[in-house]
């Protein structure tokens, strides 16, 4: 059976990087999976929810801190690779500017957003749709490809329908 933690290795995989980030961690899942596939890859994430926090700190070769993304970041450095999952749909379109700005402070290769794209932006019952494609090259990054996600992956939500990777360079 297919796990969500399937989508990230799925967009990781045939890349070069020694660094990630997850902005938006959560309790870690989609870090352990990184771990177990990438022994050697150092991890750092980052969440606003301090219980979830807590149980991805127990996590190998990950350090994990308080964080906003719509606040300046809680690390001071680059990584190769950063990546958001499901995270960005609860960000309102008045702090998204903020966001992709820190998102691009924070990487030094490339992003990878695993959400709901659309060809416009809107508000479905508290969720906000965006097209990230847009609002990529608008804020400077190169080479945006979106890849449907299929549905057995992530059955849940507009996933199903309309969950893309969204991967860009920076």
């Amino acid at each position: 059976m297919k796990k969500y933690t399937d989508i990230i290795l799925t967009a990781l995989k045939g890349k070069k990087f020694e660094t990630i980030l997850e902005m938006g961690c959560g309790a870690g899942h989609n870090l352990i999976a990184i771990g177990k596939k990438y022994p050697k890859v150092k991890m750092w994430g980052y969440d606003i929810d301090e219980t979830r926090i807590e149980e991805a700190s127990k996590i190998p070769n990950t350090t994990i801190k308080f964080g906003d993304c719509t606040k300046e970041p809680p690390f001071k450095r680059k990584f190769d690779i950063v990546f958001m999952a499901a995270t960005l749909i609860y960000i309102s379109h008045d702090k998204m500017e903020q966001v992709i700005k820190n998102i691009k402070k924070s990487a030094k290769k490339e992003i990878i957003l695993i959400e709901i794209h659309a060809f416009t932006d809107y508000e479905l019952k508290g969720y906000f749709i965006r097209d990230y494609e847009k609002l990529l090259k608008v804020n400077g990054f190169k080479d945006i490809k979106l890849t449907k996600i299929p549905r057995e992956l992530w059955p849940g939500l507009n996933y199903k329908e309309d969950g893309y990777i969204i991967s860009a360079k920076v």
